[in-house]
């Protein structure tokens, strides 16, 4: 027996394929953008230059991968950019899955005085535009002594209150307290309870929050640039290379071999951990 569809139930149909369709050619839009970049990483410039749509003409050249090794940037080659950016994603992860938890289980645990105040004044903080506090951050580091140097950039990515916190804050708030006033009764303290009872159901969370920041790390330029400038990461060599590409109007392709290669890095960690977020079920299972 074939069931009618209402007007509501076909005007539901109608919305889904849309959406549906959306996210097909969204989706096809950055496979083809990759595979764009993937064939003129293979040309030469030259090549590129004449037919920047097509399969390369004169010869696919491997070489843009070995010359990449070469480009140096304020002293620093590839691997050295390398390194840079891997301190900078320990130091962003380290911070990650720290500070903001332990914020979030201040607010989303504990009672004091002002409590509410004080998180509706960070939700307004929250409104300010990264970039404008970047002079007053400069300014800090400087007076400290601490620019150009790893544990400033410590100190700029140990901020607690963030959108992390508040999701983090609004997790610990719906956990049931039972488990917590059980802790507390067989003598447990506030660190245990927080360290072997709440943290672990904050792991599915922070993994996610790990892999957005070690992506965020790895794109940014803009943090090195300004506050790290003798220790260029893999994203602000990119970056000096697209803007000699444009000036010169050549070396795209070494450019588009050189976004090849970073991506792999970062294509290798999502499925890593990737796997372990989907597959996770009920992380944390008290006792």
């Amino acid at each position: 027996m074939e069931t009618k569809l209402t007007p509501g139930g076909i005007v539901w149909k109608i919305f889904k394929i849309i959406i549906y369709s959306l996210m097909v050619f969204f989706s096809i839009t950055f496979v083809g953008i990759f595979v764009w970049v993937l064939i003129n990483s293979f040309k030469t410039a030259p090549d590129f230059m004449q037919n920047a749509l097509g399969l390369p003409e004169i010869k696919w050249d491997y070489q843009n991968y070995f010359d990449i090794f070469k480009f140096e940037y304020k002293n620093n080659n590839l691997f050295q950019m390398l390194g840079n950016t891997l301190i900078m994603i320990a130091i962003n992860v380290i911070c990650t899955i720290s500070f903001p938890v332990m914020a979030g289980y201040v607010f989303g645990r504990m009672e004091f005085k002002g409590r509410a105040k004080f998180e509706a004044f960070l939700y307004v903080l929250m409104t300010i535009p990264v970039i404008g506090g970047a002079s007053a951050q400069l300014k800090f580091l400087s007076a400290l002594h601490l620019y150009d140097s790893y544990l400033g950039i410590f100190i700029l990515s140990s901020g607690a209150f963030g959108s992390g916190m508040l999701i983090l804050t609004s997790l610990f708030r719906g956990l049931p307290s039972a488990y917590a006033e059980a802790a507390y009764m067989d003598g447990a303290g506030e660190f245990t309870v927080f360290f072997k009872i709440y943290y672990p159901q904050a792991i599915p969370l922070l993994s996610i929050n790990v892999i957005t920041s070690i992506i965020a790390v790895w794109n940014d330029y803009m943090t090195a640039y300004i506050f790290l400038p003798t220790h260029p990461t893999i994203a602000l060599g990119l970056q000096q290379l697209q803007r000699t590409a444009d000036v010169h109007g050549s070396d795209y392709p070494l450019m588009f071999a050189g976004i090849i290669l970073t991506m792999l890095p970062v294509f290798i960690v999502f499925s890593f951990i990737a796997k372990n977020i989907f597959n996770s079920k009920d992380i944390g299972a008290l006792k």
